[in-house]
């Protein structure tokens, strides 16, 4: 026999120990792994739930707001008709002008800070709109996470365990 074509049994006994701590080491990672993508998955999970939940309640405060914005514009609507009313009664009673200018100075000051309120209401709105769109946009990033963790654990599904 040719000494190049033997290779001796230490040898041998040696590469196969070897072998079997990476094999060892690759397994435990792979155990390792799939924890870690487990506790992601469950992250995320917690995360669209937390999301959804947020959207739900920015939705219902839109709706109170728009609500309270209808009717902040019905009031002052109804504030400026009064307005209205009580300027033509100034010009039927003489007698009365001096009360008179003195309520519809009130009345305007009451319409301008319903003005105001309505102004505030629309900002809100538009803030909770904004938030709302934050969340959606939340919701999205974590489904995308959602896809990562799934590509992540096909790929480790390819490892013999």
């Amino acid at each position: 026999m040719d000494s190049t074509q033997v290779t001796p049994s230490w040898h041998a006994g040696e590469s196969g120990k070897g072998f079997a701590v990476v094999a060892t080491e690759v397994k435990e990672l792979a155990k390792q792994t799939a924890v870690a993508t487990a506790d992601i998955r469950r992250s995320i999970e917690t995360v669209q739930s937390a999301s959804k939940e947020a959207v739900s309640s920015i939705d219902a405060i839109s709706r109170n707001i728009n609500g309270m914005n209808e009717t902040a514009a019905k009031i002052a609507a109804a504030i400026e008709e009064q307005s209205i009313s009580t300027r033509s009664m100034a010009d039927h009673m003489s007698s009365a002008s001096s009360s008179v200018t003195t309520v519809a100075g009130s009345v305007r000051n009451s319409a301008q800070a319903s003005i105001q309120i309505t102004r505030s209401i629309t900002e809100v709105n538009r803030v909770a709109r904004g938030n709302a769109d934050g969340a959606v946009q939340f919701v999205d990033a974590g489904k995308r996470l959602q896809l990562i963790s799934e590509e992540l654990d096909s790929l480790i599904a390819q490892f013999d365990v």
